[in-house]
């Protein structure tokens, strides 16, 4: 009903009242059969394969009238179901006639763009594997060889194998480790070398997606004030009036000392706006052509508020949108000789991959299938540092939080910036209103 909701105000400049989002009574992915199959009335009921059939059968080709109409029936008879009454009565309703233009407006392009960028993911890749294959009596084995085409972990996806005699048979991944998929198949190989696999379907959201979803349709429903936040306002709404929050830190002048870098003035003056304690420098932008000395303006403003004695209640977070910007910053920390941060990266991302970019930044590495789940070994982890580094998928990773107990996310610098849509900081400013005094892209 969100999209919905969305669609009906930007396409036809339609409000609408007491909406109930059926998804919103199960725990499950929104996007997957399992949460489609607790709006529709529960396994009790339905048949999984014919749910799966009328609404998940094909993403290549548009949906039919005749499944558009079964789809509609199908949700206007679970609305009927007695058993059902209950969990709907829970679920808040959207009011769209209740929410301010300006936040409409701002709601449906972080919405829609989210979609657009949606539907540029292929449904169908080439997966470029290894032709060394291991094959048991119903599953096999398979070598990826690039990371952008390796073949995921998705119950929303399915493989096509063809083998070098050309037979095809189709399976999905069962398990997937580094390189290594193994791969549960129909029908029979026999004994024939994989020619090609190609995997069909579009990949999962990813978490920074999935929690930009909940953060919208939280607001639609009345359950987040998130648009009144000062954050928010300075970024979508300059013209408003903002009242920041009082620091909880004390606000001493924190001087630029960075020893073993060299800046200019330029540099200089970009430093001072992200150690101000001015509420005109909460949100700080800083724009600069490459080659121009972005990253040595954050080595050292970090540094500087790490060094500096009377902030050491004060914690920085450093993300950007790729792990390669991320880790290019680390480097620029350890060319300084500084070490005391950590650098949260993923499992997917680091083993059997790109472990060799990492050998220099061991020390300071926490991988995600490391992660610890309370907040004692997550301090240990952490060895007392002050300054995290991350991906923005990252920041939206319920992993995270043992963390983000022991090191709250005070200062927040984005680097690049730019390259991130910039609904995906929705999540972040949701997630951290009430500890998050400063940002800086």
């Amino acid at each position: 009903m969100d999209r919905i909701a969305i669609a009906l105000y930007l396409d036809l400049a339609l409000r609408i009242d007491r909406a109930v989002d059926m998804l919103s009574v199960s725990p499950s992915d929104r996007r997957s059969p399992w949460a489609l199959m607790d709006a529709l009335g529960g396994e009790e009921i339905l048949h999984q394969w014919n749910v799966k059939e009328l609404f998940f059968s094909d993403e290549c080709r548009p949906v039919s009238d005749s499944d558009l109409v079964q789809q509609a029936w199908a949700a206007c008879e679970a609305a009927l179901l007695p058993h059902m009454a209950a969990p709907f009565h829970t679920v808040g309703r959207i009011r769209t006639v209740t929410i301010p233009d300006e936040h409409m407006a701002v709601l449906a392009k972080i919405s829609r763009d989210g979609e657009l960028l949606d539907s540029l993911k292929p449904l169908t890749m080439k997966n470029d594997v290894m032709p060394d294959i291991a094959v048991n009596v119903d599953n096999l084995t398979l070598t990826c060889s690039r990371y952008l085409t390796r073949i995921r972990n998705s119950a929303q996806q399915y493989l096509q194998i063809e083998t070098r005699r050309g037979a095809q048979v189709f399976g999905h991944a069962i398990h997937v480790e580094g390189r290594q998929a193994q791969i549960e198949f129909l029908g029979s190989l026999r004994g024939d070398a994989v020619e090609s696999v190609t995997t069909f379907g579009k990949a999962h959201l990813t978490s920074a997606e999935a929690y930009r979803e909940n953060v919208v349709l939280a607001i639609l429903q009345g359950d987040s004030t998130l648009l009144s936040h000062p954050f928010v306002k300075a970024i979508w709404f300059p013209k408003h009036l903002i009242w920041w929050s009082p620091s909880k830190h004390p606000e001493f002048k924190i001087p630029i000392r960075c020893a073993n870098l060299k800046v200019n003035s330029s540099q200089g003056r970009a430093i001072e706006k992200i150690l101000s304690a001015s509420d005109a420098d909460r949100v700080v932008l800083i724009q600069g052509p490459p080659g121009t000395g972005k990253t040595t303006v954050i080595t050292a403003a970090v540094t500087s508020i790490i060094s500096f004695p009377a902030a050491r209640s004060r914690t920085v977070w450093i993300a950007a949108q790729s792990n390669v910007a991320v880790k290019n910053i680390a480097e620029k920390f350890a060319k300084i000789n500084f070490y005391d941060f950590a650098l949260l990266v993923s499992k997917e991302f680091h083993f059997d991959w790109h472990e060799h970019l990492y050998e220099k930044l061991e020390s300071c590495l926490i991988c995600s299938d490391t992660f610890s789940h309370e907040v004692v070994g997550a301090s240990r982890q952490l060895r007392g540092v002050r300054v995290i580094l991350c991906t923005l998928g990252m920041l939206s990773n319920e992993h995270i939080a043992p963390f983000v107990h022991v090191n709250p996310v005070d200062i927040l610098i984005f680097d690049e910036g730019s390259q991130i849509e910039v609904g995906n900081y929705l999540p972040v400013f949701h997630r951290f209103m009430n500890t998050l005094t400063k940002i800086v892209f």
